[in-house]
């Protein structure tokens, strides 16, 4: 590994698998840059893929009580990605024409104990919500590194009663 630094960068030259990466860092006289390990793997994984893939997205079905988790649904089946993966998006395929709030919780491993992410989605008729629902709402994230043949399961939870089944699905990269 080589280090050159400046004034203001640092440059670090590091050898993986036998192949040269550099890591540039550029900053400014305010901005502190604090670099990790998961910033490095970050850069070394490979294009963005989704899954499910050339299918549609997982159904989650909420409750009839506001703000109770719904049972688990399977994202990716144990065996579903045969490589060590990180999650690096949700997407929202579609959700009820109902305004509301939608929580979805990512969980590895068959149990769904352990929770990996979660985000929320505010859903607004006067954002353009029709019948249907909303389509292609995509919300990053970064999750560890995921081990190979794990299982993804989602739960969601709605602040209304009205609210329909969100369908998902998952943006991750393969390292």
């Amino acid at each position: 590994m080589g280090v050159t630094s400046g004034l203001r960068g640092l440059k670090m030259s590091l050898t993986i698998n036998g192949t040269e990466q550099s890591l540039d860092l550029i900053l400014d006289d305010t901005t502190i840059l604090k670099a990790d390990s998961t910033l490095i793997k970050g850069s070394l994984f490979s294009e963005t893929r989704v899954h499910p893939t050339l299918a549609g997205g997982v159904a989650l079905t909420p409750l009839a009580t506001a703000w109770k988790l719904n049972a688990a649904a399977a994202v990716v089946a144990t065996s579903g990605i045969t490589t060590a993966f990180q999650i690096t998006g949700i997407n929202i395929e579609e959700v009820g024409t109902t305004s509301g709030v939608v929580e979805i919780i990512l969980y590895e491993g068959t149990a769904a104990s352990s929770a990996i992410c979660s985000i929320r989605a505010q859903i607004s008729t006067s954002m353009g919500v029709a019948a249907g629902g909303v389509n292609g709402l995509h919300i990053p994230v970064n999750t560890k590194l995921i081990d190979a043949n794990k299982s993804i399961k989602a739960k969601c939870v709605c602040d209304t009663t009205q609210q329909t089944a969100p369908t998902i699905s998952i943006n991750y990269k393969i390292g």
